[in-house]
């Protein structure tokens, strides 16, 4: 009898023990090698530099994948990345790359990494299949929460039929479906044609831990809440003077107000925690209204030039500067939506 009773109670104390250790956190990638990595599909270059896998792309190649040797299930994924502002990219998760399917091809639920103006950076596709799931065009919260040119944390949970995404902290994606249930992790580099001029992405801090199911919802960021756009007591005060003739305000996305005066074709910005004002570009082609992307690109209607342009890491092109083959008289006022279009004024 005691034998048996030894016997069970051991059972028991082993079975809690894979449960627990399956809710470990558990390295991807040492910082050192692609141990336990391998590469599929295109040719794209993965290094490991300065305790981070560097992903560099190579001309004329499909899209390349950084796949894991193991298939995960049921998980939970946490990493961090820094992509080039002009490349695509994205996290594969249950993903597949299987002789009878298109010879191979990768395929499978993809996280977007996504520097353009659309900025659904967190949303999920199905790449080499059905194409997107679950954009961000309704979540402005998470597509203002991606930071270009700077290190990104994604969360990724993945429990059933549920996968639930978050930017920095921000909930973003949140899709039901059960089309594939278990697969590697990819780390993607997008393909670019001709080009060739090398393009990175980075990825740092990989970690998963298997079967979260039983983790309890205290443990994820909370979901966004929508806030007022006035608290109830605000009042209105003068931030600077000086300028000739003001326009364009819009909110950067290091917090400081950016704004033009366009007679002396100067956009300015303010500084809440300091006070004060400067100088932030000379020569603006009497730019009036200006507009910042969920990207950290800045957007702007340059009346004097008749043009709408985009500024980006001190660089700045031309968007459009005609329409019917006709030079623009005056663009004025510039908005953008969800899913990278700018409608402005002329």
């Amino acid at each position: 009898m005691k034998k048996t009773t030894w016997i069970l109670l051991s059972f028991v104390l082993f079975a809690n023990g894979v449960e627990i250790l399956g809710q470990e956190w558990v390295p991807l990638f040492d910082g050192r090698s692609l141990k336990g990595w391998v590469q599929k599909w295109g040719q794209a270059r993965y290094e490991v530099i300065d305790g981070a896998i560097v992903g560099k792309t190579v001309p004329n190649t499909p899209n390349s994948f950084l796949v894991t040797e193991k298939i995960y299930g049921d998980f939970e994924l946490e990493l961090e990345f820094m992509v080039h502002p002009e490349l695509n990219s994205g996290i594969q998760i249950r993903s597949n790359s299987l002789s009878a399917y298109k010879n191979g091809r990768v395929h499978g639920y993809q996280v977007e990494i996504d520097p353009s103006e659309r900025a659904w950076s967190g949303g999920i596709c199905d790449e080499g299949r059905r194409g997107w799931l679950n954009t961000l065009k309704d979540n402005n919260a998470a597509r203002y929460a991606f930071k270009m040119n700077g290190w990104n944390h994604y969360r990724v949970r993945a429990v059933g039929n549920r996968i639930r995404t978050w930017v920095n902290d921000v909930a973003a994606a949140d899709l039901q479906d059960s089309l594939t249930a278990r697969g590697f992790i990819g780390l993607q580099v997008h393909g670019v044609g001709g080009r060739k001029d090398e393009l990175t992405v980075r990825w740092r801090n990989i970690r998963i831990r298997e079967n979260p199911e039983s983790l309890e919802e205290k443990e994820l960021p909370a979901e966004g809440q929508p806030g007022k756009i006035f608290a109830g007591n605000a009042k209105i005060r003068k931030l600077a003077a000086g300028f000739m003739f003001t326009e364009g305000p819009a909110v950067g996305p290091d917090g400081k107000i950016y704004f033009n005066d366009i007679p002396n074709s100067r956009t300015h910005v303010f500084d809440p925690r300091t006070g004060k004002t400067a100088v932030w570009k000379e020569s603006t082609g009497r730019a009036n209204g200006l507009f910042w992307t969920a990207n950290d690109k800045l957007v702007a209607c340059e009346g004097g030039n008749r043009k709408l342009t985009i500024t980006s890491d001190g660089r700045t092109r031309v968007v459009a500067d005609r329409f019917e083959g006709q030079k623009f008289n005056s663009p004025n006022d510039v908005a953008l939506d969800t899913v990278g279009g700018m409608y402005f004024t002329d």
